[in-house]
């Protein structure tokens, strides 16, 4: 089970304590998120940093050296989406396994400085847009954070879920796949 909390109002008194104290911590930046996935994915991979930019230079990404792999992996420098397909070619991984953010992740800020639960973003990585933020008759967002509860799979975290995430979540259980 999930609860709302907005962003503007303080609403966290409906969270249970431990929450409550997760949602004070310092919100990661959506860029350390895909730092620390890539970082990760090549430690899997057991590669050097030498070896993926090798095979993304194969890939076609010619400036790739070990320099741009230890900056990408210290959050110092972004890469285009462009990059995140070879990226997950190179490691044999999937684009959502290198742009989800984990559960131990509370909130994540974005570039502009907008703040929303992780767990709206693990489940954009993987298709599902939960409508954390939205964006009414103006071009300034609203959001809510839905927040984990233990025990509960990213898939099952829903609240306020469009039709689109349940049907794809009946068709997996299923087993159809939901492709």
């Amino acid at each position: 089970m999930m609860q709302a909390v907005s962003m503007h109002g303080t609403r966290l008194a409906c969270l249970p304590r431990s929450e409550r104290e997760n949602a004070d911590m310092a919100p990661t930046s959506y860029s350390d998120v895909l730092a620390r996935n890539i970082r990760a994915a090549r430690s899997r991979a057991d590669l050097t940093q030498e070896d993926l930019g090798a095979r993304m230079r194969a890939l076609g990404h010619a400036a790739w050296l070990y320099q741009t792999v230890g900056n990408v992996e210290r959050g110092r420098r972004r890469v285009t989406a462009e990059e995140v397909a070879a990226l997950a070619l190179a490691l044999d991984t999937t684009i959502p396994a290198l742009a989800a953010p984990s559960d131990q992740d509370g909130d994540i800020e974005m570039p502009s400085g907008v703040k929303m639960g992780a767990v709206s973003l693990q489940r954009l990585a993987y298709g599902v847009n939960d409508h954390a933020v939205q964006w009414g008759d103006s071009n300034s967002p609203t959001v809510s954070a839905f927040r984990q509860v233990p025990g509960a799979s990213v898939l099952e975290r829903g609240m306020q879920l469009d039709q689109g995430y349940q049907d794809w979540l009946a068709e997996r259980q299923r087993g159809d796949g939901g492709q």
